[in-house]
């Protein structure tokens, strides 16, 4: 069905969220 298909959606949307943030976060609290 779909739902195996939303469930990797769901992880890809989340990997590249964390790829994203990281970075940005990381630098913010470094400074």
């Amino acid at each position: 069905g779909i739902d195996w298909i939303r469930h990797i959606v769901q992880i890809a949307a989340a990997a590249g969220l964390i790829a994203v943030v990281t970075p940005l976060w990381a630098k913010r609290v470094r400074r």
